[in-house]
C-alpha cells in the first residue's frame, strides 16, 4: 500500500536496532579501582627495587 493523501493509509517501516549490553555502575568502578590499585603497586614496586640498587 502507498500513502494516498486524504485516505489515512499508509506504509510504516521499522528499524531494528541491537542494543549492546551496558555494564552496571558499579561494575565500572570495580574495574576502575582495581586497575588504580594495578598502577599505585606497580609504582610501589618499581620504587623499591630501584632503592635496592
Amino acid at each position: 500500500m502507498n500513502s494516498e493523501p486524504g485516505t489515512g493509509l499508509s506504509n510504516m517501516t521499522t528499524i531494528d536496532q541491537e542494543f549492546a549490553p551496558v555494564p552496571e555502575p558499579l561494575t565500572i568502578l570495580g574495574s576502575a579501582a582495581a586497575l588504580g590499585f594495578g598502577v599505585a603497586f606497580k609504582k610501589e614496586h618499581s620504587r623499591n627495587k630501584n632503592n635496592q640498587k
